[in-house]
């Protein structure tokens, strides 16, 4: 896949999830995100085993991929937008679990249907350079 291409196309998904983050769901809809890290007080212990699973298992499948296959670069760095298409999941998920009325868990979902786009969008790039190439 051209760089140009790939570049461009990750600057527009980037551009969508902010207007829709940024206008419609925080300033249209004042829904405003909650922001959390792994280790944040009021966490369930689920969700943190949940991401510390999520971390351990893109640790070693990064090393897999990096060094046990000879692919594209792309294709070496879906290991990280499968992590955080996950933790951005399982989060949105916590969100809507523990506080649904808040409806911060919007704004984890779009990260996540962002980062689902940008697998999609890399994985058809490498597919169709392949076939054209």
């Amino acid at each position: 896949m051209a760089y140009t291409i790939s570049l461009i196309g990750l600057l527009v998904l980037l551009s969508i999830q902010l207007l829709i983050s940024e206008f419609y769901l925080k300033r249209h809809l004042k829904i405003t995100p909650a922001r959390k890290g792994l280790f944040s007080n009021g966490r369930h212990n689920v969700f943190i085993m949940i991401e510390v699973i999520l971390v351990i298992i893109f640790i070693i499948s990064s090393y897999f991929v990096i060094i046990h296959f000879n692919l594209s670069y792309y294709i070496r760095g879906l290991p990280i937008l499968f992590f955080f298409l996950l933790l951005y999941f399982f989060r949105g998920l916590e969100e809507w679990m523990v506080r649904r009325d808040e409806k911060a868990y919007y704004h984890e979902w779009l990260g996540s249907i962002i980062f689902l786009i940008m697998i999609l969008f890399v994985t058809i790039g490498e597919l169709l350079s392949y076939w054209v190439f």
